[in-house]
């Protein structure tokens, strides 16, 4: 077991104020982690993408604080770059599910993130969740407010479109 950061002290009180619901605190918190977490991202998923997933890593983790989920303040942290690497190694599953099941090359893999990112958000959503994290229909239409007729035009339009911008990486 590695012993606690420096920054300790000054993880346990950040903590803290964030659980009393301090929006100062949320701020503070953002401003000490954001650079990191899309250091780290981008070194796997590209810069683009870092900017888009540093955001839920830090809206995922300040939510788990709230709910009173970190149990050690003082490693905030090594929490942090725990759910940086979760996020990172979902989404490199989920374009490779999503690129099929042939061995899939660095710059392939470049080329389906590019293809994911310019798809509109919610079609991009619906493919995660649906091909990549398995989540069923009708939880999705649930949680996003969809008919199933509606689900399943957005899901094959988006992966139509996937699929079609996948052609021209697999020549």
């Amino acid at each position: 077991m590695h012993p606690p950061s420096p920054m300790a002290p000054f993880f346990e009180l950040l903590v803290a104020r964030i659980e009393k619901g301090g929006d100062d605190a949320v701020h503070e918190f953002r401003l000490h982690f954001q650079r990191g977490v899309k250091y780290l991202m981008a070194r796997q998923l590209g810069p683009d993408r870092a900017n888009e997933l540093a955001q839920d890593v830090l809206s995922d983790v300040i939510e788990a604080i709230r709910n009173g989920e970190i149990c050690e303040p003082e490693r905030l942290d090594g929490y942090v770059r725990a759910v940086v690497q979760r996020m990172i190694a979902f989404e490199v599953n989920a374009f490779r599910r999503l690129a099929g099941p042939s061995p899939v090359r660095k710059d392939d893999l470049a080329s389906a993130y590019r293809v994911l990112r310019s798809l509109p958000s919610r079609d991009r959503e619906i493919l995660v969740r649906f091909y990549s994290q398995e989540q069923p229909e009708e939880q999705i239409c649930r949680e996003l407010a969809l008919t199933a007729a509606q689900f399943r035009v957005i899901k094959n339009r988006a992966k139509d479109q996937f699929a079609g911008h996948r052609r021209t990486f697999d020549r």
